[in-house]
């Protein structure tokens, strides 16, 4: 029968893969925290984005829920220039279980845009959706 397309897929990505992606947006009109609602919201919206130009991701995604974030942390803080080191939760149901990995990312605080850029390692969260998949459990 042979393995699905998907993690056909998936295996020529994880061999291929080795690099370090972070992916970044600007946003806001303030200097911002880790747990700010803005913040969760963009950083769900770049780890979606990454995720969805995979076309392992888009393969097994009719048997995914959506992405959360919970157990938010700031690891550092530097509140005078508005830059923080965040880690988190990302969890999803996947097969009628909740999976869960822990990620990081930084916000810094743009001064000529008066605006806040968020710095998302996505690494982490592909990484756990590929050995998932991979596996297939």
């Amino acid at each position: 029968m042979g393995l699905p397309m998907w993690r056909k897929t998936l295996l020529g990505v994880a061999a291929a893969w080795g690099g370090f992606v972070v992916l970044t947006a600007v946003f806001g009109s303030k200097s911002l925290t880790c747990s700010d609602s803005e913040t969760r919201a963009q950083v769900l919206e770049i780890i979606q984005s990454h995720l969805e130009v995979s076309k392992w991701y888009q393969e097994a995604k009719p048997q995914l829920g959506p992405g959360k974030i919970s157990e938010i942390r700031t690891i550092r803080s530097n509140k005078d220039l508005g830059r923080y080191a965040c880690a988190a939760k990302y969890s999803f149901e996947y097969r009628d279980k909740t999976r869960e990995t822990d990620f990081t990312y930084n916000l810094d605080y743009l001064e000529d845009e008066k605006k806040s850029r968020v710095l998302v390692d996505v690494n982490q969260v592909k990484a756990y959706y590929i050995a998932l998949f991979m596996v297939g459990r």
